[in-house]
C-alpha cells in the first residue's frame, strides 16, 4: 500500500528544489551545504549484555557519534543497551525514514558474531546456547543492508564498531566462526566500514593512562569528520591510516576494513566556501596605504582552482564507475531503461574541466533509447506473418455465375433460358452452318 501524506508531498517538493540548488552549486565547482540534504542516522550502542561479556566504551562511542550527527543535520534514531525488540524497532524506524534523496548512516557499537558467513549484531538480552538462537534473535547485518538498499537512498554508510575475533572463544561453546566476515549481500550503493580487520580486536584505550572516553576508532573518526570539505571516502581513508599508526605504536594490530559498493559521495562537514549565500558580496580587505611593489600574487586562486578541479576529477571518476556498473547491469529491457534514467539524473551536472561527462551522457541516452525500443518490441502485439492471406485481393473481371435457366442477350440483359421442348431441332450442316428442320 502506497500512502503519501501531505507533509510527505511537501518534503518531496523541498528536496527537489534542494537537488536543483545542489546541481547548480556543483556546476560552479562548489559543494552544497549538507544542511540541504535529507539526512538520517541509526545509532546503537550496547554495553550491558546480560549473558555474555560486558563492554566498556560502546555506549559512550554511540553517544559521541549521535551528538556529531545531530550537529550536522541528521535525524538520529538512537538506542542504548537495546534488547532484541528495541533493536528491531529502531531498524524499522530508520528504514522507514529513508527515501531516494536521502543520505543514510548506520553506526553500531557492541558485540557481533559470524555464523555461516553471515554477520549478526547482538542485542543485550541474547542468551546463547546454540547457533540457532543467534540466527533467530540477533539482527543480521546483511538483511539490514538489503532493507536499506531497497529504499534506493542516494548514499548509505554503515559502520560496525565491534571486535572481529570470536567472543565465544574459551567459553566452552562452539558458536560462530572466526569473528565477523566481509558483508556479502546484494546491497549495492552502500559503503561498509569495520573498525578492525578480520580476527582483530578494536582498542578501547592505547594504554593504562589513556582517559579518553571513546575507543581508538571512534576518536579518530570524530577528528577526521570535523575537517571541512572532506568527502566520506576521504574521511574513512584518513581514519584507517590513523588507527593503524596509533595501534602499531603500542604494539597492537588494528586495521579498519572498508567494503565500498557506493556510487557518489557526501560531506560530513561542508566547505565554508559553499555555505556563503549566492548573492554575498566579496570581502574587500581594509588596506591602509598602497600595497608594496611585488606583493601581487595569484597563488591562492590557482590553489583554489586546483582544489576544485581535483574534486571534479574525483566526480568524473565516480561517473565513469557508475557508467560501467550500469552498462554491466543485467535485467529486462524496462529495468535497463530505468537504470540508465537513474544514471542520467544522478550525473546531470556539467563538468567545467572536462567533456568526458557529456560523452558519457550521450552514450547513456543512446543506450536508454535502445532499451526503450527493445521494451516496446517486447510489449507490442504479435503481427500475423505475411503470406497469401495478406496479398491484396482484386475484383475478378469475370461475370458472376449464372443459373442454368438464364442466358445473356445482346443488350447484356439476362433473360430466362427456354426449355429444350420449345427450341426447334437444329442440325449442324457443313461449314458450321445451322439447318433447322421443321
Amino acid at each position: 500500500m502506497n500512502r503519501v501524506t501531505a507533509p510527505a508531498r511537501a518534503r518531496r517538493g523541498r528536496y527537489s528544489r534542494a537537488a536543483q540548488q545542489a546541481a547548480e552549486a556543483q556546476r560552479k565547482g562548489l559543494e552544497w551545504p549538507a544542511a540541504e540534504e535529507h539526512r538520517v542516522a541509526l545509532v546503537i550502542g550496547n554495553n550491558d549484555y546480560r549473558h555474555i561479556g560486558r563492554l566498556d566504551n560502546a555506549v559512550a562511542d554511540a553517544r559521541a557519534f549521535k551528538r556529531e550527527m545531530e550537529g550536522r543535520g541528521f535525524q538520529v534514531v538512537h538506542r542504548e543497551n537495546a534488547d532484541r525488540s528495541a533493536m528491531n524497532a529502531a531498524v524499522r524506524e530508520f528504514v522507514g525514514r529513508l527515501s531516494s534523496d536521502a543520505v543514510g548512516v548506520v553506526y553500531y557499537s557492541g558485540h557481533g558474531v559470524q555464523i555461516g558467513g553471515a554477520n549478526y549484531l547482538l542485542p543485550t538480552d541474547l542468551k546463547v546456547e546454540k547457533e540457532g538462537q543467534v540466527i533467530d534473535d540477533a539482527v543480521e547485518l546483511g538483511r539490514l543492508l538489503e532493507m536499506v538498499s531497497q529504499t534506493q537512498a542516494r548514499f548509505t554508510l554503515a559502520i560496525v564498531d565491534a571486535c572481529r575475533d570470536n567472543l565465544f572463544r574459551g567459553s566452552g561453546r562452539a558458536i560462530g566462526g572466526k569473528g565477523l566476515a566481509s558483508p556479502v549481500s546484494n546491497a549495492n550503493g552502500i559503503m561498509v566500514v569495520y573498525s578492525a580487520g578480520a580476527n582483530q580486536q578494536a582498542l578501547d584505550r592505547l594504554d593504562d593512562s589513556d582517559r579518553d572516553p571513546n575507543g581508538l576508532f571512534m576518536r579518530e573518526f570524530l577528528k577526521a569528520m570535523s575537517l571541512p570539505g572532506r568527502t566520506v571516502q576521504d574521511v574513512v581513508n584518513a581514519v584507517k591510516m590513523s588507527v593503524i599508526e596509533k595501534a602499531k605504536a603500542v604494539g597492537h594490530v588494528q586495521t579498519p576494513a572498508i567494503y565500498d559498493q557506493s556510487v557518489g559521495t557526501f560531506l560530513f562537514t561542508p566547505d565554508p566556501v559553499a555555505t556563503l549565500p549566492p548573492s554575498a558580496p566579496p570581502v574587500v580587505p581594509d588596506i591602509s596605504g598602497p600595497p608594496l611593489s611585488g606583493e601581487f600574487s595569484l597563488e591562492d586562486l590557482a590553489a583554489q582552482d586546483a582544489r576544485v578541479k581535483g574534486k571534479w576529477d574525483q566526480w568524473q571518476k565516480g561517473m565513469q564507475g557508475a557508467f560501467d556498473k550500469t552498462a554491466a547491469f543485467s535485467g529486462s529491457a524496462e529495468v535497463k531503461r530505468a537504470a540508465w534514467e537513474r544514471f542520467l539524473s544522478t550525473y546531470s551536472a556539467d563538468n567545467p574541466y572536462s567533456g568526458d561527462d557529456e560523452a558519457l551522457r550521450a552514450q547513456a541516452e543512446t543506450r536508454k533509447a535502445s532499451s526503450q525500443q527493445e521494451a516496446r518490441l517486447i510489449l507490442a502485439p504479435s503481427l500475423p506473418k505475411a503470406g497469401a492471406s495478406q496479398r491484396p485481393r482484386y475484383r475478378s473481371r469475370r461475370p458472376p455465375p449464372r443459373s442454368k435457366t438464364e442466358r445473356p442477350t445482346m443488350s447484356g440483359r439476362i433473360t430466362p433460358r427456354r426449355s429444350p421442348s420449345s427450341v426447334p431441332w437444329r442440325s449442324r450442316g457443313m461449314y458450321g452452318c445451322s439447318t433447322t428442320l421443321d
